[in-house]
């Protein structure tokens, strides 16, 4: 792990950081010690004992090990990683996660997932978490995503500036790759996925800014004020529209996802929709007359 390297002196600057090898010095085999160089002058005893790179033909004492009589090293399962997600409007978002998240990663592991959507829509990637290894030029852990020609990827540690951490393709569909290699595991990531409308085209198709665009309807969900049944229907008409009903199956799953994507969900939250039944009838209706719960195409 990092952080049983020497940290270096904390009152120097951390000077005499470890590893501190240049690549060129030889210095390819491990130590530990307890005693440090001070920018200028003697040494400095630590608290514990530290690794430290050091040139292979230095003397020093060493230590043995092997297993105990009866004793045996069992293989960890490399976990079965690889992941296809489909979006739709019927299931326009879903979550995903590196192996064991929010726990570390696995060593030794190459992760394919293939994430697609309708023709003709792309996908956001937003990322909500994301740790691995840190790397100049991400040779370690590495999550890739690639599109046709293009190659995008990232390592590191990204969770002070999460926020940028966004991806939209330029496709319906993208491949990732997550690659780790076998020292140094962390949390790993999460990743939103969700399908992506341009602005301008959901304005021109619903003809507002406020409604959002879910196959062929435009919807818009009220959180605030509260109101009554009457008066959420009087806003809708307002607005030209109606107090959403139900046609189809798939529409449920459309009307779930509008209301918990919005800016102010909570959960336990009600909303009003249009179905109604008149005083002394037991019979529910949708607003176009249909029976609820009545078999639809």
């Amino acid at each position: 792990m990092k952080k049983d390297w020497f940290p270096g002196w904390e009152a120097f600057g951390w000077y005499s950081v470890q590893p501190s090898d240049d690549g060129l010095s030889q210095q390819n085999c491990v130590e530990l010690r307890n005693e440090f160089r001070y920018p200028s002058k003697g040494e400095g005893i630590t608290e514990r004992f530290y690794w430290n790179d050091r040139d292979c033909r230095v003397t020093n004492p060493f230590v043995c090990q092997r297993l105990k009589p009866g004793a045996s090293l069992e293989a960890t399962p490399v976990p079965e990683c690889n992941r296809t997600i489909s979006l739709s409007w019927e299931h326009p978002r879903d979550t995903l996660t590196s192996p064991g998240f929010p726990g570390n990663y696995p060593d030794n592991i190459k992760c394919h997932y293939h994430i697609t959507a309708p023709k003709g829509q792309k996908i956001v990637l937003q990322f909500s978490d994301f740790v691995l290894e840190e790397s100049q030029s991400c040779e370690y852990d590495i999550l890739t995503v690639t599109e046709e020609d293009r190659r995008w990827y990232r390592c590191g540690d990204w969770e002070t500036k999460i926020k940028l951490l966004r991806y939209v393709s330029h496709k319906h569909s993208v491949n990732m790759i997550f690659t780790t290699d076998y020292s140094h595991s962390f949390k790993g990531f999460k990743i939103e996925l969700s399908l992506h409308i341009e602005r301008s085209e959901q304005s021109i198709l619903c003809d507002n800014d406020i409604f959002q665009l879910r196959g062929k309807y435009c919807y818009f969900v009220v959180n605030y004020p509260e109101t009554s049944w009457a008066t959420a229907r009087q806003i809708c008409s307002e607005s030209k529209s109606k107090l959403a009903i139900v046609e189809n199956i798939d529409q449920v799953s459309v009307l779930d996802d509008l209301v918990r994507s919005t800016y102010g969900y909570l959960a336990g939250t009600m909303y009003w929709v249009g179905a109604s039944a008149t005083a002394g009838d037991t019979t529910w209706k949708w607003l176009d007359g249909t029976k609820v719960n009545s078999k639809r195409n």
